[in-house]
């Protein structure tokens, strides 16, 4: 009975985490003019640079990440 109850608190404790992690990162999307998500098998993080690129040179604020071999944060210098 112990194990039970244990587990009850566990899963309701993780999932009182995960909606609040929801509904912190919903106020922080919303607070985003643009975002771009690039997706597929090959090349993410070669055209997260791109679009990184073209959109900085163009005057945007922006920030890119990849999650490739070396993960990397693109920062807006």
């Amino acid at each position: 009975m112990t194990n039970w109850l244990l587990a009850l608190v566990a899963l309701s404790i993780l999932l009182l985490f995960l909606v609040i992690e929801n509904i912190l990162s919903r106020k922080r999307r919303k607070r985003l003019k643009i975002a771009v998500q690039v997706n597929g098998t090959r090349g993410k993080s070669e055209t997260v640079r791109l679009i990184h690129a073209a959109l900085k040179a163009n005057g945007f604020s922006v920030l890119g990440k990849t999650t490739g071999t070396v993960p990397l944060w693109i920062t807006p210098d």
